[in-house]
């Protein structure tokens, strides 16, 4: 049982590099703007960003379809690419060193959107989470007791 041992550990995204994910990748949008999305939406938006063909909206709990729409058209955007943010909740994630070797893996416990932090369920010790450098999202979700709660599509988040 890899996990039996886990604690949470926190990591921050803007000094971590992220892989096999659309978050972070972007400009980051405005309070205003994001309020915007949101009424449009309408639902709560927690994370939204800029990207070269569109934009990426992270949101939480059910949201209007035609939003989207809205979005495209209000923005003159020609993609909305929009997720739920629980999809990243309990993913299981590998921790990478700077080569993207792997040091281990982790079970995601969430992100705090505002401040750009991720709490991941993981053993490793003291030593090697000083030499995480990057976090590589996969597809299963693993709960930190290390029970299988499903997978994501590959390109949901």
């Amino acid at each position: 049982q890899y996990l039996a041992s886990a604690v949470p550990r926190e990591f921050d995204l803007e000094r971590t590099a992220l892989f096999r994910t659309t978050y972070l990748t972007g400009r980051p949008m405005g309070e205003s703007q994001v309020r915007l999305l949101a009424d449009d939406l309408r639902c709560e938006v927690v994370h939204a960003e800029w990207l070269p063909d569109g934009v990426f909206i992270i949101a939480r709990g059910y949201f209007e379809l035609d939003g989207i729409e809205r979005i495209k058209e209000r923005e003159g955007v020609p993609e909305v690419f929009l997720t739920k943010a629980d999809r990243f909740e309990n993913l299981l994630v590998g921790l990478l060193d700077h080569e993207r070797e792997l040091l281990g893996v982790g079970s995601l416990a969430g992100i705090d959107w505002q401040r750009r932090r991720a709490t991941v369920w993981t053993p490793l010790d003291e030593e090697t989470l000083g030499r995480v450098a990057g976090i590589e999202f996969g597809i299963l979700k693993v709960m930190p007791n290390g029970q299988e709660g499903g997978k994501i599509h590959p390109n949901d988040i």
